[in-house]
């Protein structure tokens, strides 16, 4: 109760904090000091109170160790991110902390080296690191890669946007008015390798 009543000091909803407590509850039992402190710290960081990235912000402070966070953090900033893009990032998708390290690493990797992209572009779309690579990722490139090399789809495209984009969107916009081209659905399947939009 004391922890509950610290949410809703820094106004959290009621509603809020029921969701909270059906489905994420291990925060609130919690050290009544160190939950303060976390509040206390998310609550800076400018995080609304009344979303659920107000919550999920703790969640993620108290259910990871220090190392593994500082860890995490480090993968961050050998991608090139600083510290005001990782608050950013975090503010926006506080769970791209429970992505494994090597999937950070992966993902950053292939932002970076396959894609070129900028650290602070991808900053902006932390929702990026919650995707599959293999699944959704890889597949939408090798599709928008065979699109450039026909000439149907501009080389500028903004690739994060497209990758971001809801699966319906993405099929109706870039496979379904494409399907005559065998080779966008063989890349959409998974089944062409991505050699990169330069190639």
């Amino acid at each position: 109760m004391p922890n509950v009543a610290t949410l809703r000091r820094y106004g959290v909803p009621d509603s809020r904090i029921s969701k909270m407590i059906i489905y994420r509850s291990m925060p609130l039992r919690l050290n009544v000091l160190w939950f303060n402190e976390v509040a206390a710290t998310v609550n800076n960081m400018g995080i609304d109170p009344s979303s659920c990235s107000f919550y999920l912000a703790i969640y993620s402070l108290t259910m990871m160790s220090q190392q593994k966070w500082e860890m995490k953090r480090e993968v961050f900033k050998t991608f090139g991110w600083s510290d005001d893009e990782f608050r950013m990032a975090f503010k926006v998708q506080p769970m791209v902390m429970f992505t494994s390290e090597k999937k950070l690493r992966l993902l950053t990797d292939f932002f970076g080296k396959d894609l070129h992209l900028k650290p602070s572009a991808v900053a902006k779309y932390p929702n990026l690191f919650l995707l599959s690579l293999e699944k959704r990722i890889i597949p939408r490139c090798a599709v928008l890669q065979v699109l450039m090399s026909k000439g149907l789809i501009r080389k500028n495209v903004n690739i994060v946007s497209l990758l971001y984009m809801n699966k319906q969107s993405f099929e109706k916009r870039y496979v379904i008015s494409y399907e005559g081209t065998a080779e966008v659905i063989k890349a959409y399947e998974g089944k062409m390798e991505f050699v990169g939009f330069d190639s």
